[in-house]
């Protein structure tokens, strides 16, 4: 029996839109040689980590942007575009699943980016959230595979039961990431998180961060 707090990490909503033909044919493509729930779980976190890449600098015209079709049809996504897209396609396998936001310290990030935001915090970074074995785990697509080959980062993994969050270190033990603070998880994302979105990728010289990126190979 599902309850009424639990259902609502199932339904199809405007951002979490795996009623989707195009992510209905997607998830079944991806999970056709899946023998379980398990390993169509783990399938589906591989597809968006490693094959929705990650966008340090993305692009947000309006709230559609933040849709799981849109970002299964750009191909690629920062953050929080990707948790929506693996939360959607979770659901759609009846694995309920929402996204919460953590503040973390990268101290990978290069010079550039730490003059940019005055930091190396980076806030409301999105994750997904979803239920397995009677509770809930914290499960991060974000960085792909040939973006954590090419900087010598640790690979994220799921083995469709533990949390797969970002590694402390990279692969030759130097500090990487560590989380601050977890705040707002939600089985969509909220008019708030958007707004702090929409600012950020909206301010004057966005373009100058756009730059930055496009011309280094930043981790986050």
């Amino acid at each position: 029996m599902i309850s009424e707090n639990i259902r609502q990490y199932l339904e199809p909503d405007f951002y979490m839109d795996f009623d989707r033909p195009e992510i209905a044919e997607k998830v079944a493509e991806i999970t056709a040689g899946a023998l379980n729930r398990r390993k169509a779980g783990i399938a589906l976190f591989n597809f968006v980590r490693d094959r929705i890449v990650y966008n340090f600098a993305p692009d947000l015209k309006d709230a559609s942007e933040m849709k799981a079709s849109e970002t299964l049809k750009r191909g690629n996504g920062f953050c929080t575009q990707k948790a929506i897209l693996l939360a959607a396609m979770m659901r759609s396998i009846d694995i309920p699943s929402g996204i919460v936001f953590q503040d973390l310290r990268d101290y990978k990030l290069t010079q550039a980016y730490v003059n940019y935001l005055g930091s190396d915090i980076l806030k409301m970074h999105g994750l997904t959230k979803i239920y397995v074995r009677d509770h809930w785990i914290r499960i991060d697509g974000t960085l792909d595979a040939e973006l954590v080959e090419r900087n010598g980062y640790r690979l994220t993994q799921f083995d469709g039961e533990h949390e797969a969050l970002f590694p402390e270190t990279d692969r030759a033990g130097h500090p990487h990431f560590d989380v601050l603070r977890e705040y707002g998880f939600s089985h969509t994302l909220e008019k708030d998180k958007f707004d702090y979105y929409w600012n950020i990728f909206h301010q004057k010289d966005y373009s100058k961060w756009k730059r930055i990126v496009h011309t280094k190979n930043l981790s986050m």
